[in-house]
Protein backbone atom coordinates (compact mmCIF):
# COMPACT_ATOMS: atom_id res chain seq x y z
CA UNK A 1 0.00 0.00 0.00
CA UNK A 2 1.51 3.30 -0.37
CA UNK A 3 1.72 6.42 0.93
CA UNK A 4 -1.32 8.03 -0.91
CA UNK A 5 -3.61 5.34 -0.49
CA UNK A 6 -2.96 4.79 3.73
CA UNK A 7 -3.77 8.54 3.81
CA UNK A 8 -6.76 8.02 1.47
CA UNK A 9 -8.10 5.55 3.51
CA UNK A 10 -7.49 6.92 6.98
CA UNK A 11 -9.80 10.50 5.82
CA UNK A 12 -12.24 8.45 4.80
CA UNK A 13 -12.82 6.39 7.84
CA UNK A 14 -11.82 3.07 6.11
CA UNK A 15 -8.88 2.59 8.59
CA UNK A 16 -7.79 3.94 12.02
CA UNK A 17 -5.05 6.32 12.89
CA UNK A 18 -3.06 3.47 14.43
CA UNK A 19 -3.38 1.21 11.42
CA UNK A 20 -2.47 3.83 9.17
CA UNK A 21 0.79 4.42 11.26
CA UNK A 22 1.48 0.84 11.12
CA UNK A 23 0.74 0.61 7.51
CA UNK A 24 3.48 3.62 7.07
CA UNK A 25 5.72 2.04 9.24
CA UNK A 26 5.70 -1.28 7.75
CA UNK A 27 6.34 0.54 4.48
CA UNK A 28 9.05 2.37 5.70
CA UNK A 29 10.74 -0.81 6.75
CA UNK A 30 10.85 -1.62 3.71
CA UNK A 31 12.64 1.41 2.19
CA UNK A 32 15.80 3.16 2.58
CA UNK A 33 17.25 7.07 3.38
CA UNK A 34 16.09 9.30 1.92
CA UNK A 35 13.14 7.69 1.50
CA UNK A 36 12.35 6.16 4.83
CA UNK A 37 12.67 9.61 6.23
CA UNK A 38 10.08 10.83 4.22
CA UNK A 39 7.38 8.15 5.02
CA UNK A 40 8.04 8.72 8.88
CA UNK A 41 7.94 12.04 8.90
CA UNK A 42 4.65 11.93 7.58
CA UNK A 43 4.06 9.00 10.14
CA UNK A 44 5.09 11.33 12.98
CA UNK A 45 2.03 13.65 12.27
CA UNK A 46 -0.68 11.23 12.15
CA UNK A 47 -1.19 11.09 15.94
CA UNK A 48 -2.13 15.16 16.26
CA UNK A 49 -4.69 14.83 13.17
CA UNK A 50 -8.03 15.42 14.28
CA UNK A 51 -11.58 15.26 12.20
CA UNK A 52 -12.25 18.62 13.94
CA UNK A 53 -12.68 22.23 13.34
CA UNK A 54 -9.90 23.45 15.29
CA UNK A 55 -10.50 27.11 15.63
CA UNK A 56 -6.98 28.32 17.00
CA UNK A 57 -3.36 26.71 17.58
CA UNK A 58 -1.09 28.25 19.61
CA UNK A 59 2.38 28.69 19.19
CA UNK A 60 3.46 25.99 21.78
CA UNK A 61 0.51 23.88 20.29
CA UNK A 62 1.80 24.33 17.24
CA UNK A 63 5.36 23.70 17.80
CA UNK A 64 5.00 20.37 19.85
CA UNK A 65 1.98 18.72 17.92
CA UNK A 66 3.75 19.20 14.27
CA UNK A 67 6.23 20.86 13.75
CA UNK A 68 8.53 18.96 15.95
CA UNK A 69 7.61 15.56 15.12
CA UNK A 70 7.58 16.34 11.41
CA UNK A 71 10.98 17.73 11.15
CA UNK A 72 12.27 15.04 13.87
CA UNK A 73 10.95 12.40 11.35
CA UNK A 74 12.41 13.53 8.31
CA UNK A 75 15.75 14.86 9.57
CA UNK A 76 16.82 12.73 12.77
CA UNK A 77 14.85 9.38 12.59
CA UNK A 78 17.10 7.15 10.77
CA UNK A 79 20.07 8.71 12.37
CA UNK A 80 21.50 7.86 15.94
CA UNK A 81 24.08 10.97 16.43
CA UNK A 82 21.68 13.57 15.21
CA UNK A 83 19.18 15.10 17.89
CA UNK A 84 15.98 17.22 16.40
CA UNK A 85 14.42 19.40 19.51
CA UNK A 86 12.59 22.76 20.24
CA UNK A 87 15.32 25.15 21.52
CA UNK A 88 15.47 29.16 22.55
CA UNK A 89 19.34 28.69 23.87
CA UNK A 90 22.09 30.55 22.59
CA UNK A 91 23.68 29.40 19.26
CA UNK A 92 27.01 31.92 19.58
CA UNK A 93 28.16 31.96 23.19
CA UNK A 94 30.31 35.04 22.44
CA UNK A 95 27.52 36.92 20.80
CA UNK A 96 26.45 40.53 21.88
CA UNK A 97 22.84 40.32 21.10
CA UNK A 98 20.06 37.65 22.30
CA UNK A 99 19.29 35.62 19.29
CA UNK A 100 17.80 32.32 19.95
CA UNK A 101 15.94 29.73 17.40
CA UNK A 102 13.04 28.40 18.19
CA UNK A 103 14.31 25.13 16.66
CA UNK A 104 17.38 23.39 15.76
CA UNK A 105 19.05 19.52 14.89
CA UNK A 106 22.64 19.06 16.61
CA UNK A 107 24.85 16.52 15.02
CA UNK A 108 26.95 14.32 17.96
CA UNK A 109 30.36 12.56 17.39
CA UNK A 110 31.61 10.59 19.80
CA UNK A 111 28.60 11.21 22.19
CA UNK A 112 29.08 14.51 22.09
CA UNK A 113 28.09 17.72 20.66
CA UNK A 114 29.80 18.33 17.24
CA UNK A 115 27.93 21.16 14.87
CA UNK A 116 24.76 22.24 14.37
CA UNK A 117 23.35 21.39 10.68
CA UNK A 118 19.86 23.56 11.10
CA UNK A 119 17.71 25.88 12.36
CA UNK A 120 13.85 26.86 12.71
CA UNK A 121 11.62 29.72 13.99
CA UNK A 122 8.17 29.33 14.58
CA UNK A 123 4.93 31.27 14.50
CA UNK A 124 1.56 30.51 14.25
CA UNK A 125 -0.60 31.90 10.53
CA UNK A 126 -1.40 35.21 11.86
CA UNK A 127 1.21 36.56 13.19
CA UNK A 128 2.37 40.29 12.07
CA UNK A 129 4.30 40.73 9.22
CA UNK A 130 6.91 42.35 10.82
CA UNK A 131 7.71 39.77 12.72
CA UNK A 132 7.84 37.24 10.41
CA UNK A 133 10.89 39.82 8.99
CA UNK A 134 12.50 39.44 11.94
CA UNK A 135 12.36 35.80 12.14
CA UNK A 136 13.21 35.67 8.43
CA UNK A 137 16.78 38.12 9.40
CA UNK A 138 17.43 36.01 12.43
CA UNK A 139 17.15 33.26 10.80
CA UNK A 140 19.78 34.30 8.23
CA UNK A 141 22.20 35.86 10.72
CA UNK A 142 22.06 32.64 12.70
CA UNK A 143 22.46 30.58 10.25
CA UNK A 144 25.72 32.93 9.02
CA UNK A 145 27.12 32.51 12.41
CA UNK A 146 26.77 28.71 12.83
CA UNK A 147 28.17 28.00 9.62
CA UNK A 148 31.46 30.42 10.46
CA UNK A 149 31.50 28.92 13.85
CA UNK A 150 31.76 25.02 12.66
CA UNK A 151 33.36 25.75 9.47
CA UNK A 152 30.10 24.04 7.46
CA UNK A 153 29.33 24.10 3.63
CA UNK A 154 25.90 25.13 4.51
CA UNK A 155 23.27 25.04 6.83
CA UNK A 156 19.84 24.61 6.62
CA UNK A 157 16.39 26.72 8.08
CA UNK A 158 12.74 26.61 8.01
CA UNK A 159 10.27 29.51 8.85
CA UNK A 160 7.20 27.68 10.37
CA UNK A 161 4.21 30.14 9.61
CA UNK A 162 1.05 27.95 10.41
CA UNK A 163 1.50 24.71 9.28
CA UNK A 164 3.55 25.72 6.18
CA UNK A 165 7.66 25.61 6.75
CA UNK A 166 9.73 27.69 4.35
CA UNK A 167 13.07 25.85 3.70
CA UNK A 168 16.20 27.67 3.09
CA UNK A 169 19.90 27.06 2.73
CA UNK A 170 22.84 29.24 3.98
CA UNK A 171 26.03 28.56 2.12
CA UNK A 172 28.91 30.32 0.62
CA UNK A 173 30.87 30.58 -2.36
CA UNK A 174 34.19 32.49 -3.19
CA UNK A 175 33.49 34.89 -0.30
CA UNK A 176 30.08 35.50 -0.91
CA UNK A 177 27.08 34.84 1.41
CA UNK A 178 24.08 33.48 -0.28
CA UNK A 179 20.48 32.46 1.37
CA UNK A 180 18.68 30.21 -1.24
CA UNK A 181 14.81 29.53 -1.16
CA UNK A 182 13.89 26.23 -1.09
CA UNK A 183 10.93 24.43 -1.60
CA UNK A 184 8.15 25.33 1.04
CA UNK A 185 5.59 22.56 2.28
CA UNK A 186 2.35 22.77 4.27
CA UNK A 187 2.04 19.99 7.02
CA UNK A 188 -2.01 18.99 7.09
CA UNK A 189 -3.40 20.53 10.81
CA UNK A 190 -6.36 18.76 10.08
CA UNK A 191 -8.03 15.53 8.94
CA UNK A 192 -9.37 17.08 6.11
CA UNK A 193 -6.18 17.88 4.79
CA UNK A 194 -4.45 14.97 5.21
CA UNK A 195 -3.86 13.94 1.63
CA UNK A 196 -2.59 17.11 0.59
CA UNK A 197 1.13 16.19 1.86
CA UNK A 198 1.24 13.98 -0.90
CA UNK A 199 1.99 16.70 -3.08
CA UNK A 200 5.19 17.78 -0.99
CA UNK A 201 7.09 14.30 -0.99
CA UNK A 202 9.49 14.84 -3.75
CA UNK A 203 9.82 18.19 -2.08
CA UNK A 204 10.70 16.80 0.85
CA UNK A 205 13.29 13.99 -0.32
CA UNK A 206 15.05 16.81 -2.09
CA UNK A 207 15.22 18.77 1.20
CA UNK A 208 16.41 15.65 3.10
CA UNK A 209 19.28 14.89 0.81
CA UNK A 210 20.46 18.56 0.97
CA UNK A 211 20.82 17.79 4.70
CA UNK A 212 22.66 14.84 4.30
CA UNK A 213 25.17 16.72 2.23
CA UNK A 214 26.36 19.68 5.17
CA UNK A 215 28.95 18.82 6.95
CA UNK A 216 32.71 20.44 8.34
CA UNK A 217 35.08 21.84 5.67
CA UNK A 218 38.29 20.15 5.52
CA UNK A 219 40.30 23.74 5.68
CA UNK A 220 39.19 26.62 7.58
CA UNK A 221 37.32 29.78 6.30
CA UNK A 222 39.13 32.79 5.43
CA UNK A 223 37.45 35.58 7.47
CA UNK A 224 34.06 37.50 5.76
CA UNK A 225 35.23 40.28 4.40
CA UNK A 226 31.69 42.12 4.50
CA UNK A 227 29.47 43.94 7.07
CA UNK A 228 26.65 42.89 8.43
CA UNK A 229 23.84 45.50 9.59
CA UNK A 230 23.14 45.44 13.61
CA UNK A 231 20.53 42.68 14.37
CA UNK A 232 19.70 44.76 17.36
CA UNK A 233 18.79 47.77 14.73
CA UNK A 234 16.00 45.16 13.00
CA UNK A 235 14.19 43.98 16.31
CA UNK A 236 13.25 46.98 17.75
CA UNK A 237 10.03 48.25 16.30
CA UNK A 238 9.70 52.02 17.40
CA UNK A 239 12.59 52.68 19.39
CA UNK A 240 14.98 54.03 17.01
CA UNK A 241 12.63 56.74 15.73
CA UNK A 242 11.98 59.87 18.01
CA UNK A 243 8.76 60.65 18.60
CA UNK A 244 7.13 63.23 16.72
CA UNK A 245 5.78 66.52 18.37
CA UNK A 246 2.25 67.16 18.76
CA UNK A 247 1.26 70.57 16.54
CA UNK A 248 -0.29 72.81 19.20
CA UNK A 249 -3.77 74.19 18.24
CA UNK A 250 -2.72 77.97 19.22
CA UNK A 251 -0.39 80.11 17.29
CA UNK A 252 1.36 82.48 18.73
CA UNK A 253 3.12 85.53 16.98
CA UNK A 254 6.19 87.59 17.99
Amino acid sequence: MSVKDTLEQLKNGEIETLDARIALLTLAKSTLDPTRSVILAVEAILPAIRDLDIEAISEHHLAASYIHPFIQGLFSSSRSNVVSHCSNTRLIDNESTDKRPDYQIDVYDQYCFSYTTSIGEIKIKNTTNRLKIVDFYRLATLAKETSRKHNLNGVICFQAIGGTLHFFYMTEQCGIWTFLELPSVTIPLIMNDLTSIVTYLDDLLSVKELHEKIKRESEPRPPSPGQQFPFDLVQTSRATLPKKRKSSLTLTYH
